[in-house]
């Protein structure tokens, strides 16, 4: 009787090494999942920020072009305004006073 009891009691000490193991093995298997978690979450973030920076950069360039463009076709026009003569501006002024009187 006392074999079996010790049969017993050694059966349920490698049951108890073996939950053990397992339970270890499961925490590092958790913890190695989170780790990864984390890492795909920071890869995540970082293509994200890379993303919005290059659309704000692209953004930044197209305006900065069109301000570009807009004051060059200001200038032109106020240079053409420039090149006016003064006697023919007062006269188209005087046709439009003219215009607006027949009215």
């Amino acid at each position: 009787m006392v074999s079996l009891i010790e049969d017993v009691l050694s059966i349920e000490s490698q049951a108890n090494q073996i939950l053990a193991k397992a339970q270890s093995d499961a925490k590092a298997v958790e913890k190695s999942a989170l780790t990864e978690i984390e890492r795909a979450a920071r890869d995540i973030d970082e293509r994200v920020a890379q993303r919005v920076e290059t659309y704000r950069r692209d953004a930044e360039l197209k305006h900065q072009a069109a301000i570009a463009a807009e004051k060059e076709g200001s200038a032109a026009r106020l240079a053409s305004l420039d090149r006016l003569d003064a006697g023919l501006a007062d006269k188209l002024s005087g046709l439009v006073v003219a215009e607006f009187r027949k009215r």
